[in-house]
């Protein structure tokens, strides 16, 4: 059988599952199965019908051309996703529906601000959706005339008052999301008339909403500007009538958002998560809110791992989510009435989109079902069983075969705590052929190498020989709260520390090289490869650093997550925190990876680290040894399919070129 990951055309070739739903009487599964257009130049998602077992066999819903997006379903079944299928200057994102009987998709609903998080209630009145509205427009046609006026007139300036002005990887538009609610029989005509419910000003953003089975208590998640560029997350009722917000819950020293609202409408479940700054480390835990009352239960106990999206349980005792746990995940049911929760998974996977089936956990077809990956798995529908165990269903895309060995390295850390990663091996390493190391660094700061991923895949490298250490250092999730704390208020100490412990730990084994390392990270993980580069002299033969922090003082006030940055990047911290200041004792060769369109991490970033490198080296023209891979279209992720085989063919013939002493193969077309 050939290796796919050698290569990459084969890698980036293959389909990939994006994400999962149940309807709401349990009788569908619908996944969304990501796979390239006909070019090659474009993931184009599709829905799929999943069996609830593991028999029958998978069936494909949709074949738009330019992919569909799966919104929710009616309370009969049938399902609603977006679709921009005209083509035009004027064309608008259209809500298809497709019937819980069968038949072809019809166009229910059009609008210029588009679809998202659609929800409808179970009684089958109302049809609720997310779309962008301009602020100030009195109805829908004065909304369309000023849209037509801009494009027309080629006006693109965006006045702002407030903070942020952009996001990600776009510009906060003269728009905000915003409630439309439907009446429901508009389906019989296969029609939807959409009405705006909510008018949130400029300084305020609709994040997300839930509502009961009567669809008559509203719950929204709204983030809003407090002061300077401070901002706030919230809970807020929507009347069901008027669209007016009433607050919930709202406090300066904490967020709440991911509201999920109880059937009966009594509760709101949602993450609260404590303002940071550089000396309170972030924490977060899911709470019971009583909506009558704002009175507040914790949930959970003194399980302290970070919350998941959640899902209630039909008899609304039990609110269930994924949670990143040593190194992997879990399924956890979290009692409503507060104590301490029950794990429903045994395997070591990592859990995303988990869906609750409505006889959960009494009748005799309850069932879990989520997506479930690993290191050397990519994500998959599965369901859990009453013993914790998995059952992979049928499914579209392939099982695949990474060609290695996935194990664990464990060490200690200078304050007594274990630390530990994975260590992805080709087949052949041995102590008669010991393999160079690649250590990555995950970003975050809060994350784990717990996960398939497809943007830093590991086993690229290991079809080409390299032994791929995936550690998890302080600041890392899964391993409790004490993990993130004893490493928050100094970004370069304790998580720099546990890495070179745990690349010690790997190059101590008779099946690693050690003379051979490179190091690499994204993001956080680039900030921690610049400071790597300016700490560990010629250890690593080479640093391979993608939309990283550099400069933290400059990063706090042009990020587009300034309220985080700038309370976490005070300027006490960045004295002795920022990797500029050491950029005169790098001496590994680097690769610098950017993106024009990173709004997190802003591409003065990865300028201002090209610039102070070559002029702190001075060397002389066809000697300079750093390279700097540049992407004037891609964001803080490198996602178009070209794009994305550049990355790897620049990465890996870097590492090839000083790791392995080979000739540099620059890539084609660069």
């Amino acid at each position: 059988m050939t290796n796919p990951f050698a290569d990459l055309n084969q890698f980036i070739d293959m389909p990939r599952v994006n994400g999962l739903a149940l309807s709401p009487d349990g009788s569908k599964l619908v996944a969304t199965i990501a796979k390239l257009n006909e070019k090659r130049t474009k993931w184009v998602n599709a829905l799929w019908s999943i069996p609830l077992d593991a028999a029958g066999h998978p069936h494909r819903l949709t074949r738009g051309e330019e992919g569909d997006s799966l919104l929710g379903f009616s309370a009969a079944g049938d399902i609603f996703f977006a679709s921009k299928r005209d083509s035009g200057d004027d064309a608008k994102p259209q809500l298809h529906r497709l019937p819980a009987g069968g038949g072809e998709a019809s166009v229910v609903a059009e609008r210029h601000g588009g679809f998202s998080n659609l929800l409808a209630d179970r009684a089958g009145k109302r049809v609720h959706v997310i779309s962008d509205a301009v602020v100030g427009a009195t109805d829908a046609e004065e909304e369309s005339e000023i849209i037509k006026a801009r494009r027309e007139q080629k006006v693109s300036g965006i006045l702002h008052e407030g903070f942020p002005v952009r996001s990600w990887d776009h510009d906060i538009a003269p728009t905000r999301p915003q409630m439309f609610v439907a009446d429901a029989a508009g389906l019989d005509d296969d029609s939807l008339e959409f009405a705006q419910l909510t008018r949130f000003p400029r300084d305020e953003e609709l994040e997300s909403f839930s509502m009961d089975d009567s669809g008559d208590v509203i719950v929204a998640g709204v983030g809003r500007l407090v002061r300077g560029i401070t901002g706030q997350s919230v809970l807020v009722r929507i009347d069901r009538t008027t669209g007016e917000p009433t607050e919930i819950k709202a406090d300066e020293e904490f967020d709440y958002y991911g509201p999920t609202v109880s059937p009966d409408g009594s509760c709101v479940v949602a993450s609260k998560s404590r303002k940071q700054n550089d000396q309170t480390p972030l924490a977060q835990r899911l709470v019971s809110i009583d909506i009558a009352t704002g009175a507040e239960t914790l949930l959970g106990g003194d399980f302290d791992e970070f919350p998941g999206e959640v899902a209630f349980s039909r008899d609304g005792q039990w609110v269930v989510s994924a949670v990143d746990h040593e190194g992997s995940g879990a399924v956890v049911a979290y009692p409503i009435t507060g104590g301490a929760p029950s794990r429903l998974s045994d395997e070591r996977l990592h859990f995303s989109g988990v869906q609750v089936h409505p006889e959960w956990p009494e009748g005799a077809s309850s069932s879990i079902y989520a997506l479930a990956d690993a290191v050397d798995r990519p994500a998959t529908p599965v369901v859990l069983s009453a013993s914790g165990m998995t059952t992979r269903l049928p499914s579209p895309v392939a099982e695949v075969d990474v060609h290695g060995r996935l194990e664990e390295v464990f060490t200690t850390a200078e304050d007594g705590t274990e630390l530990r990663s994975w260590l992805c091996l080709p087949e052949v390493a041995s102590e008669e052929a010991p393999a160079p190391l690649a250590m990555f660094i995950h970003g975050g700061p809060w994350g784990s190498w717990n996960a398939w991923t497809w943007r830093w895949n590991p086993w690229t490298a290991v079809a080409r020989g390299y032994a791929v250490l995936l550690p998890d250092p302080a600041i890392s999730t899964g391993y409790g709260q004490k993990m993130i704390d004893r490493g928050w208020s100094h970004l370069g100490g304790a998580p720099f520390d546990d890495l070179l412990r745990l690349c010690d730990a790997a190059v101590a084994r008779n099946d690693i090289d050690e003379t051979k390392q490179a190091a690499l990270g994204g993001s956080y993980g680039g900030y921690m490869a610049n400071w790597v580069a300016g700490h560990t002299g010629d250890r690593f033969k080479c640093i391979v650093t993608h939309a990283s922090l550099y400069d933290n003082r400059s990063f706090r006030a042009t990020t587009d997550a300034g309220d985080h940055w700038r309370s976490h990047l005070s300027d006490a911290h960045n004295e002795l925190a920022s990797p500029d200041a050491h950029v005169e004792r790098i001496v590994a060769p680097m690769l610098v990876i950017h993106g024009d369109k990173d709004y997190r991490v802003p591409i003065g970033q990865g300028l201002q680290l090209w610039s102070d490198l070559l002029h702190a080296q001075q060397a002389e023209r066809g000697d300079n040894r750093n390279k700097f891979l540049y992407f004037p279209d891609e964001n803080h992720w490198i996602l178009s399919p070209g794009n994305s085989k550049l990355w790897y063919e620049t990465v890996l013939a870097f590492l090839d070129h000083h790791v392995l002493g080979a000739e540099f193969a620059r890539p084609e077309h660069v």
